[in-house]
């Protein structure tokens, strides 16, 4: 779920998510129980999507309420959390993830802190000589 946020730069996806785990692992509980306290793959498959349903419902439902409260949004961001990281080319540089935060209603100033995050999850590599950021090949197959 941080990946998921950090990708989206977005805290309220963060902070909603934790609900969204809890009310899965919930559901992951009863299913062990029903099931002789025995773990099987489709149950982690309806637990991984009952998570990720709860989240999407929570951000339909609450997401334009609480982006609200977190500061002003233009309309493109009301819509949902998007992946910034796939919007932008497999190489590009700092001034086309500052344009195209700004194009989702966000601030300037949390370039560098989104570049940070990125670089740390290894989602990106930062070039020295050409100045330039490359979309990882793990981030490519995972998301290509």
């Amino acid at each position: 779920m941080a990946t998921l946020a950090d990708l989206a730069d977005d805290d309220v996806l963060f902070e909603v998510s934790h609900r969204s785990l809890v009310s899965g692992w919930k559901a992951g509980c009863v299913l062990w129980a029903l099931n002789k306290q025995t773990w099987t793959k489709p149950m982690a498959e309806l637990v991984e999507w009952l998570v990720y349903h709860d989240l999407w419902s929570k951000m339909q439902v609450f997401g334009d309420m609480l982006n609200r409260d977190a500061d002003p949004l233009c309309e493109a961001q009301r819509r949902g959390p998007k992946n910034m990281l796939d919007k932008l080319p497999d190489t590009f540089n700092e001034a086309q993830l500052e344009a195209l935060r700004v194009q989702f209603g966000k601030s300037s100033e949390g370039t560098k802190n989104q570049l940070y995050k990125w670089v740390f999850r290894k989602f990106i590599t930062y070039s020295n000589q050409t100045g330039l950021y490359t979309k990882t090949d793990e981030y490519l197959k995972g998301n290509g």
